[in-house]
């Protein structure tokens, strides 16, 4: 039989035994010290028997301040959740949930807890409690919350056909209220279901799938136009925008999908293009008439100035040479009246046509009429007698005559230049 024992031995064994627990204390307070959540150990009566570091800085009391008010120092008696989780935990053994608790200055605040009932080496019933503050996580909740309720509304109010696919199976996962009133079929006919459905034909089904793939492989969004089918059969044509949704790990785990209708902007094109094609051959007829219009004016105001030309060089050349004539033989004072007063009349007459000069007009004879107008046209003396079958000394005397009338005999003045301004 194994000796027992000695008084010494079991007295380091003791002292052993100790130093383990105290050594297993400190190591437990420090874990425990050090936790980021607050820890309490209480009674089922609600009273305090220890608080960590954590638990004083969430409450802002010292350990002294929490085992002194126990529970009610703590948690919000009018929280009416606190009844039902108390009664859970004398129920099951444990609860986990969300109460508002308070600190020490009165402020109420949200805090996920966990609690157990167990039996300490005495077998006393007891309670750990774990708390966290859920302040943060209940603000990024309602947050969140917002943003979805936001989301959903701006979802729900787009135009624009919105569809949410799995990329594998092109199954239909969400849908916006508009794609119901663009394709006509109900959200619940479409969820769950592939979409060639909204394709004209499989072949069509399959060609826009090969499309999609191929693009995403390369980017993340793309747009195309592309024919679809409504409800009652009828065929209208899109614009999709299609982006591809990935995970961490970069694999595509959704496409979002947006289905605009352009039938309207299709047929508002083809119009325009219409109407504009149009335009252009009525144009193109107004430019044809404008044409034939400027030949026919440019004809009348020709005809016009031949008939002033006209006009102005017979009463020139052919009446007044004669009227100067009649003045030369012995006529009257009555006569002389008259003559004088046709002369006027015959110059007032044709005043507005004569381009011989601005002011005053000039009597020519016809024969300086026939000179003035070759020597216009650039004829030399020589060839303007040739042109008039007269002596080239004829045509210099005419000249002269014609220098005389318009005031330029004398002067460094060209008689071409002269007679084309004036005319």
């Amino acid at each position: 039989m194994p000796s027992k024992p000695s008084y010494e031995e079991l007295k380091q064994s003791i002292k052993h035994l100790k130093q383990q627990n105290d050594f297993l204390n400190r190591r437990y307070r420090a874990i425990i010290d050090n936790s980021m959540d607050a820890i309490l150990l209480t009674a089922l009566d609600g009273q305090v028997f220890f608080a960590n570091q954590a638990a004083c800085e969430l409450f802002q009391m010292t350990e002294a301040e929490l085992i002194k008010g126990g529970r009610l120092a703590v948690v919000d008696v009018e929280d009416p959740r606190l009844t039902v989780a108390l009664e859970e935990r004398m129920h099951t053994g444990k609860f986990r949930g969300e109460l508002n608790y308070k600190k020490k200055d009165g402020t109420i605040f949200p805090v996920e807890i966990s609690s157990v009932i167990f039996k300490d080496a005495d077998g006393t019933k007891m309670t750990s409690m774990i708390v966290r503050d859920a302040t943060e996580r209940r603000i990024l909740i309602q947050e969140i919350k917002r943003v979805n309720t936001l989301l959903e509304r701006v979802y729900s109010s787009l135009d624009e056909a919105v569809f949410v696919i799995e990329p594998e199976t092109r199954m239909i996962i969400s849908c916006n209220d508009a794609a119901e009133k663009i394709f006509g079929y109900s959200k619940e006919e479409m969820l769950g279901k592939d979409t060639d459905f909204l394709h004209t034909n499989k072949k069509t089904y399959h060609k826009f799938g090969k499309k999609v793939s191929q693009v995403m492989e390369i980017k993340d969004v793309f747009q195309m136009e592309f024919n679809l089918k409504k409800k009652d059969g009828s065929i209208f044509p899109t614009v999709h925008t299609i982006k591809t949704i990935r995970d961490n790990a970069g694999v595509p785990v959704m496409h979002v999908s947006v289905v605009k209708d352009i039938s309207f902007l299709k047929k508002t094109t083809e119009r325009l293009q219409k109407n504009q094609k149009e335009l252009q051959i009525k144009a193109e007829h107004l430019k044809e008439l404008n044409t034939t219009l400027k030949v026919l004016l440019d004809q009348r105001d020709q005809e016009r100035k031949n008939i002033e030309t006209q006009l102005s060089e017979s009463v020139y050349g052919q009446i007044l040479p004669y009227i100067d004539r009649i003045k030369k033989q012995g006529i009257n004072d009555l006569q002389k009246e008259y003559i004088k007063i046709l002369e006027f009349s015959l110059k007032e007459m044709i005043k507005p046509y004569n381009r011989m000069q601005p002011g005053e007009l000039i009597s020519l004879t016809p024969a300086e009429i026939r000179v003035s107008n070759l020597t216009k046209q650039g004829y030399r003396i020589k060839e303007i007698a040739l042109k008039l079958n007269i002596s080239p000394r004829t045509v210099e005397f005419h000249r002269d005559n014609i220098r005389k009338k318009l005031e330029i005999k004398g002067k460094k003045i060209n008689l071409k230049t002269y007679l084309s301004h004036i005319s």
